[in-house]
């Protein structure tokens, strides 16, 4: 994917697939890569999800990248719900036998 007119032209960087619903977001999805090309990709591809799926959410955060709103005027809006930060991750079943190895002894 290295930039140049012939990966541009042949449109080597996309980001839809021939998979339903399967979209890149990776530094795959854009000439150049590297962790600033990926999260571009990453901002990108979430935004087609939500142009498909969430209009109002995709019209906010389309604004917020486009630097036309602030991320408070984003963040209080009800198309995103807030998130009080309170997910665990349940242990695998490998970590449960660990966890239970380890006890025994």
């Amino acid at each position: 994917a290295k930039p140049g007119r012939k990966n541009m032209v042949n449109k080597i960087a996309h980001y839809k697939t021939p998979v339903k619903n399967l979209i890149m977001g990776g530094h795959w999805a854009e000439l150049g890569g590297g962790v600033p090309i990926a999260v571009k990709a990453a901002a990108n591809a979430s935004l087609i999800i939500l142009r498909k799926e969430n209009k109002k959410a995709f019209l906010l955060l389309a604004r917020y990248l486009d630097c036309r709103i602030s991320l408070k005027d984003v963040l209080g809006d009800p198309a995103f719900r807030s998130y009080d930060g309170n997910w665990k991750q349940r242990p695998t079943p490998a970590q449960q036998t660990a966890s239970t190895t380890t006890a025994a002894y």
